[in-house]
């Protein structure tokens, strides 16, 4: 079986590189970015199965990156990752049907088994809508 592909989004490059790494060593294929429209650039050219993103960013936060990333891959899973998980936050999560919400410090069993659940619901993408 081919390996899911993972965009991961964090304005701090550390926690991106790290997330990364751990997806890789999960057997995924990631690549990370700590800007949403590199991402969305991304996105334009290939297409991937899930996208973890987190909701603090500079620019664009997580829900409106999800939004428009839907835009251009609308099969795309997406995983919002906060550490103030508000009632307005998850309201707005809510909203948006993600594939899931983790909170910060993220507990990696956790982010595996719902990849895993996610991968195992997920539909096949089709081409990116340029």
């Amino acid at each position: 079986m081919k390996a899911k592909k993972i965009l991961v989004v964090d304005d701090d490059v550390f926690i991106s590189g790290a997330m990364q790494k751990i997806l890789e060593s999960y057997d995924y294929e990631a690549s990370s970015y700590d800007q949403g429209q590199q991402a969305l650039d991304r996105l334009q050219q290939e297409l991937f199965d899930i996208l973890i993103t987190d909701f603090h960013m500079p620019e664009m936060d997580g829900l409106e990156l999800i939004r428009r990333a839907k835009i251009i891959q609308p099969g795309i899973q997406a995983i919002l990752v906060t550490g103030l998980p508000t009632e307005e936050i998850r309201s707005k999560a809510d909203q948006e049907e993600l594939g899931g919400l983790l909170l910060k410090p993220i507990d990696w069993n956790e982010l595996r088994s719902l990849l895993a659940n996610l991968s195992d619901s997920g539909k096949a993408q089709s081409k990116p809508k340029c």
